[in-house]
């Protein structure tokens, strides 16, 4: 039913897949392997989104009007639907399934996307899921791409999917990634991507056949190729995906159009909590100051008492002073005549 997705992967070229790609590691190797990365895969996961506090509400924020967003989505539609194309010819849409191509989703949807929580946290994750990207244009697998303009649709979407987060990253808002010394959101990550790869991609290869983001054999471009491979490229992707998306962040902040924005603009939940802490401890002392301004009322009416000072910035104490010392002035003034006519 679905082999019109993979039917025209040609399991000759090195790389591609095939039976040879697929026992190039054993069955058992490849499940000691995947319950390692299913560990890690966790224990980055529980580390990092116990440390991420997500805001209840976005700010006060406008979304600057750039038609430069908008030829970004454009072209970056343009060049993804041409993609989809290729692959569409030549049946072998599987190849969607890569990372770049997600990732590539994702981004076409942060252009597009009006300014939400969900948008917000989707782009600081996506953030270190790049290294794929750089990876592609220093290391290509170019000998599958046979069709023309092929390779030249395989560098500019790589190229791209750097283009656009350091754009969003200048036109900031929603676009802003945490401080550089925080690596909660690069955990999340790599544990996301560790387990993509070592559970649904692995399996829908080993079904297949097609050798879908190197999962089954290196690439014929890895420079780490041999048995290894695998765990080797868990511990360079774990250092490679949380510097990259540091480095994106720190150009995009020095090109950033709002130069007061910083990797702290949107103000977290945790932020708001104090705040609202303190709020609440305001009021309650107002309402404390009120109740004492109350009680002395009752017990010194018709004597002069002093205006009671306190620190308290309610207006409603202000209010409430003002109307201490106008009954108590001496009860004989309240009792004169006022002039119907006053002189103004």
């Amino acid at each position: 039913m679905l082999d019109w997705t993979y039917a025209g992967v040609d399991y000759n070229i090195p790389g591609n897949g095939g039976r040879d790609c697929l026992k190039f590691l054993s069955g058992f190797q490849r499940v000691v392997e995947s319950i390692f990365a299913m560990v890690i895969s966790i224990k980055f996961i529980t580390r990092g989104y116990r440390n991420i506090v997500i805001p209840k509400q976005l700010p006060n924020w406008t979304e600057r009007t750039s038609i430069i967003k908008r030829l970004l989505l454009i072209t970056h539609c343009l060049v993804f639907g041409i993609e989809l194309g290729f692959k569409l010819a030549t049946q072998q849409m599987i190849w969607v399934l890569n990372p770049c191509h997600i990732i590539t989703i994702v981004q076409i949807y942060l252009l597009a996307a009006p300014p939400s929580i969900f948008t917000w946290a989707t782009f600081r994750l996506h953030m270190y899921m790049l290294s794929g990207a750089p990876l592609a244009l220093f290391f290509p697998v170019i000998n599958t791409r046979l069709l023309v303009f092929e390779k030249e649709v395989y560098y500019l979407q790589h190229t791209l999917m750097l283009i656009v987060p350091i754009y969003l990253l200048r036109l900031g808002g929603i676009y802003t990634c945490e401080e550089m010394s925080d690596l909660s959101w690069a955990f999340v990550a790599i544990g996301i991507l560790i387990f993509y790869h070592f559970i649904p991609l692995q399996i829908i290869a080993s079904l297949s056949s097609v050798n879908l983001n190197n999962i089954l054999c290196p690439a014929v471009s890895d420079p780490f190729s041999g048995q290894m491979y695998r765990i080797i490229a868990i511990l360079h992707q774990a250092i490679c995906l949380p510097f990259l998306g540091k480095l994106l962040n720190w150009i995009g902040l020095q090109i950033s159009l709002d130069k007061s924005t910083s990797s702290t603009h949107l103000e977290n939940s945790d932020n708001l909590d104090k705040m609202s802490n303190k709020q609440l401890s305001k009021e309650s002392s107002c309402d404390q100051n009120i109740s004492k301004i109350t009680n002395d009322d009752t017990s010194s009416s018709r004597s002069e008492s002093p205006a009671i000072h306190h620190t308290c910035n309610c207006k409603t104490v202000r209010l409430r002073n003002k109307e201490n010392q106008s009954s108590n002035q001496d009860p004989d003034l309240s009792n004169s005549p006022v002039d119907s006519n006053p002189v103004f």
